[in-house]
């Protein structure tokens, strides 16, 4: 309000004290009450919303997004020309064009041996499909013109750390020990 609606608002308040004097009282009564579905539906609907208005600009730069069929059970995952949300953010953010990729595995498959030279697309193509199930299990749109994917119980990831020389251990040693302890904590519902 302003100050003028707020003045009028007074007055009116000292003509009928008592309906404002009950309006006052209900207040003081449930100004705590808040239900937690509300909250959480305006907490998570803020966050789609959001997410929606960040990937129009992917958008408007021609790049697709769908909503994927999903399953806990069948784990046949695609996804046609698909790309990494950070490595996009950057590359429109600079005019360069966005390389998309896609992928399917189907039946017993289920391992991507992904090889290729350096700063050839290996890490960003593992990081889109990390991206693509998380995005997915939030209900979300994901980046392709298509899409299948796995929902899945834990993700997990190994990608190259530094050499810690103050552990004796060679740097295949370390990463070994690394994979080891994921394949150990994964279920068959896991993804890595």
């Amino acid at each position: 309000m302003n100050h003028v609606e707020a003045k009028i608002l007074e007055m009116v308040a000292r003509l009928y004290p008592d309906i404002f004097l009950a309006l006052d009282n209900y207040y003081m009564k449930n100004q705590n009450f808040q239900d937690e579905t509300i909250i959480t539906f305006d907490r998570e609907v803020q966050f789609y919303i959001a997410y929606l208005e960040h990937i129009s600009k992917f958008k408007e730069a021609g790049l697709k997004f769908c909503y994927p069929q999903v399953s806990n059970s069948d784990k046949e995952v695609y996804n046609y020309d698909g790309f990494d949300l950070a490595l996009a953010n950057k590359l429109i953010a600079e005019g360069s064009s966005i390389v998309c990729n896609s992928f399917y595995l189907k039946g017993k498959e289920r391992i991507f041996v992904v090889s290729g030279p350096n700063q050839g697309g290996k890490t960003t193509f593992a990081r889109t499909f990390g991206q693509l199930h998380y995005l997915a299990c939030l209900g979300l749109p994901v980046p392709g013109r298509k899409s299948r994917l796995f929902i899945y119980d834990r993700l997990f990831t190994h990608f190259e750390k530094e050499e810690n020389i103050k552990n004796l251990r060679g740097k295949l040693l370390d990463d070994l020990k690394r994979i080891f302890d994921i394949l150990n904590q994964a279920s068959s519902k896991g993804i890595i």
